[in-house]
This record gives structure tokens, C-alpha cells and sequence, in this order.
């Protein structure tokens, strides 16, 4: 198969950013797995059906909209990391989810709290930033993940309200394009 390389590749003080490919479905479907993970986004763990699903959608958010999800690996040793990026997914819950791009992020578990997610976000949010004609951002947090509503505000997002998406509750946040870091990355 193919790897579309298309997308920029970002790099931080600690990681590289880039484009998800079909070689990164091992990771992927890995991520998808960790109770870690999934108790803030779907509450359980992803079928190798759903995350093949999803890394294709990611590869597809690229060639369509000009944005996607980006692989967060290790700078030095290529290891990964995680994932952050923006995606259309068109959720249909108000609050400019459908019309703006959504930023999402997730990470193994065991790069939790040392700043990873946060120099990966800011620079995600720089890139996109720089786009021609983003109005802004929205994204949409598990109410029990402290740490993203922490990062969310961090990197410049209010929190816009409230929804109930997958029978989950979710906090909304919108970010306009931007918007000053509360916070240095990491």
C-alpha cells in the first residue's frame, strides 16, 4: 500500500508530528485498546474493524479537508506517542461542531502528565493557526478527564456548554483562531 505523505510534519522540543498512514495501524488499534485511553473517549475498547476504520478517516481528512490527525511520535527514537490533530466529523451537536474544524487528542498512558500532549496541541493549534480562513476550533471532553479540561484551557479554549454525544456527557470548548496560549507548550 501507499502512504499518502500528504500533510506537513510538525517537530517540538520532545516529538514529531505527522500525518497518520496505513503502516500506523498497529499503533493505532493499540492505543484504541488501552483502558486508559478509552475511558474518556468511547468507554471501551476499539475493535481492529474501528480503528482501521478510523486511521482510514484520518488518511482521508487530509486529501479532503486539507487538515487531519497527526501521528505524535518520539523525536528521537520514533516511538509513538499518541495522536492530536482536527478532524470534520460533523457530530451534529451544535456549538460549531459540523462548520469548524474539531481538535481531538489522546496518548499512552505512560506519557501522561510529563507535558507530551501539550508541546503536541500547541503545536497543532500553531499550524493551523497559520490556515487561511479557520475561524477557529471546538472540541469536546469526557466530563472525568481533568487533564484535558486542564490542557483545553491552556491552549486558549472557553468551555462553550454542555452536550450528550454517544449517550456520554460531554463538555464543549471553542477556540478562535489565534487565540493567546494561557501557557507555554508541555
Amino acid at each position: 500500500m501507499t502512504e499518502p505523505g500528504v500533510g506537513p510534519v510538525l517537530t517540538t522540543a520532545r516529538t514529531r508530528l505527522r500525518p497518520y498512514g496505513v503502516a500506523d495501524f498497529a499503533a493505532r488499534a493499540a492505543l484504541g485498546a488501552m483502558p486508559d485511553f478509552y475511558r474518556f473517549t468511547s468507554g471501551a475498547a476499539a475493535s481492529e474493524e474501528e480503528s482501521w476504520h478510523r486511521v482510514l478517516r484520518y488518511i482521508g481528512h487530509w486529501a479532503v479537508f486539507g487538515f487531519g490527525f497527526f501521528v505524535v511520535e518520539d523525536r528521537v527514537s520514533g516511538r509513538f506517542l499518541g495522536e492530536a490533530g482536527a478532524m470534520d466529523f460533523r457530530r451534529g451537536i451544535g456549538g460549531g461542531f459540523g462548520s469548524l474544524p474539531e481538535l481531538g487528542w489522546g496518548f499512552v498512558p505512560d506519557v501522561h502528565g510529563t507535558g507530551i500532549a501539550g508541546e503536541a496541541v500547541h503545536a497543532v493549534l500553531a499550524w493551523l493557526d497559520g490556515g487561511a480562513g479557520r475561524a477557529g476550533t471546538v472540541c469536546m471532553i469526557g466530563l472525568e478527564n481533568h487533564a484535558s479540561h486542564r490542557l483545553a484551557t491552556r491552549v486558549g479554549y472557553v468551555g462553550s456548554g454542555s452536550e450528550e454525544y454517544h449517550g456520554r456527557p460531554v463538555a464543549t470548548y471553542a477556540r478562535a483562531a489565534g487565540a493567546t496560549f494561557a501557557s507555554p507548550p508541555g
